[in-house]
Protein backbone atom coordinates (compact mmCIF):
# COMPACT_ATOMS: atom_id res chain seq x y z
CA UNK A 1 0.00 0.00 0.00
CA UNK A 2 1.39 3.09 -1.14
CA UNK A 3 1.51 6.57 1.00
CA UNK A 4 -0.85 9.32 0.37
CA UNK A 5 1.72 11.44 -0.32
CA UNK A 6 3.32 9.03 -2.91
CA UNK A 7 0.45 9.37 -4.87
CA UNK A 8 -0.52 13.33 -5.25
CA UNK A 9 2.72 15.14 -6.14
CA UNK A 10 2.20 18.00 -3.95
CA UNK A 11 1.24 16.46 -1.05
CA UNK A 12 4.73 16.24 1.00
CA UNK A 13 4.59 20.59 0.14
CA UNK A 14 1.64 20.56 2.00
CA UNK A 15 2.51 18.30 4.54
CA UNK A 16 5.83 20.68 5.16
CA UNK A 17 4.06 23.85 5.19
CA UNK A 18 1.71 22.62 7.79
CA UNK A 19 4.39 20.98 9.78
CA UNK A 20 6.50 24.57 9.20
CA UNK A 21 3.06 26.76 10.56
CA UNK A 22 2.73 24.53 13.40
CA UNK A 23 6.64 24.59 14.13
CA UNK A 24 6.40 28.61 13.63
CA UNK A 25 3.18 29.30 16.21
CA UNK A 26 3.90 26.73 19.08
CA UNK A 27 8.12 26.66 19.63
CA UNK A 28 7.53 29.64 21.52
CA UNK A 29 4.33 28.43 23.24
CA UNK A 30 6.28 25.58 24.66
CA UNK A 31 6.99 26.28 27.80
CA UNK A 32 3.20 26.64 28.65
CA UNK A 33 3.26 22.84 28.84
CA UNK A 34 5.21 20.18 31.11
CA UNK A 35 7.45 17.68 30.45
CA UNK A 36 8.65 15.39 33.37
CA UNK A 37 7.57 18.30 35.66
CA UNK A 38 9.45 21.04 33.98
CA UNK A 39 8.50 23.36 31.01
CA UNK A 40 9.26 22.24 28.00
CA UNK A 41 11.80 23.64 25.83
CA UNK A 42 10.99 24.61 22.19
CA UNK A 43 13.39 21.77 20.71
CA UNK A 44 11.21 19.64 22.19
CA UNK A 45 8.57 20.17 19.63
CA UNK A 46 9.88 17.05 17.96
CA UNK A 47 7.73 15.09 20.31
CA UNK A 48 4.94 15.69 17.74
CA UNK A 49 6.37 16.94 14.37
CA UNK A 50 9.22 14.21 14.17
CA UNK A 51 8.52 11.26 12.50
CA UNK A 52 8.42 8.76 15.64
CA UNK A 53 6.72 11.53 17.55
CA UNK A 54 8.71 11.08 20.46
CA UNK A 55 8.80 7.25 20.92
CA UNK A 56 11.72 5.74 22.14
CA UNK A 57 11.42 1.88 22.12
CA UNK A 58 9.90 -0.64 19.96
CA UNK A 59 7.17 -1.04 22.05
CA UNK A 60 5.62 2.29 21.93
CA UNK A 61 6.23 2.43 18.36
CA UNK A 62 3.66 -0.21 17.81
CA UNK A 63 1.59 0.17 21.10
CA UNK A 64 2.04 3.96 21.13
CA UNK A 65 2.01 3.40 25.11
CA UNK A 66 4.56 6.81 25.46
CA UNK A 67 4.79 8.13 28.51
CA UNK A 68 3.94 11.58 27.41
CA UNK A 69 0.69 11.00 25.87
CA UNK A 70 -0.76 13.63 27.98
CA UNK A 71 1.14 16.41 27.25
CA UNK A 72 1.11 15.49 23.54
CA UNK A 73 -2.57 15.43 23.85
CA UNK A 74 -2.58 18.81 25.48
CA UNK A 75 -0.33 20.72 22.78
CA UNK A 76 -2.92 19.59 19.99
CA UNK A 77 -5.38 20.26 21.71
CA UNK A 78 -4.12 23.83 22.43
CA UNK A 79 -3.32 23.79 18.47
CA UNK A 80 -6.62 22.80 17.37
CA UNK A 81 -8.56 25.59 19.07
CA UNK A 82 -5.78 27.86 18.12
CA UNK A 83 -6.80 26.62 14.87
CA UNK A 84 -10.38 26.60 15.21
CA UNK A 85 -10.31 30.69 16.77
CA UNK A 86 -8.64 31.57 13.48
CA UNK A 87 -11.41 30.05 11.50
CA UNK A 88 -14.07 31.59 13.26
CA UNK A 89 -12.42 34.91 12.93
CA UNK A 90 -12.25 34.14 9.28
CA UNK A 91 -15.91 33.05 9.12
CA UNK A 92 -17.13 36.36 11.01
CA UNK A 93 -15.15 39.05 8.70
CA UNK A 94 -16.66 37.12 5.55
CA UNK A 95 -20.16 37.88 7.54
CA UNK A 96 -19.26 41.53 7.93
CA UNK A 97 -18.20 41.80 4.30
CA UNK A 98 -21.19 40.29 2.93
CA UNK A 99 -23.29 42.91 5.33
CA UNK A 100 -21.41 45.60 3.84
CA UNK A 101 -22.03 44.80 0.06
Amino acid sequence: MTNVRDRIPFCEDIYQAREDGFATIMKPKMSQFELAGRPMLPKEIEMITHSNEGRESVSEKIYDRNVYLDTKMAILKWWENYVLEGHRIYCASRQEIKKAA
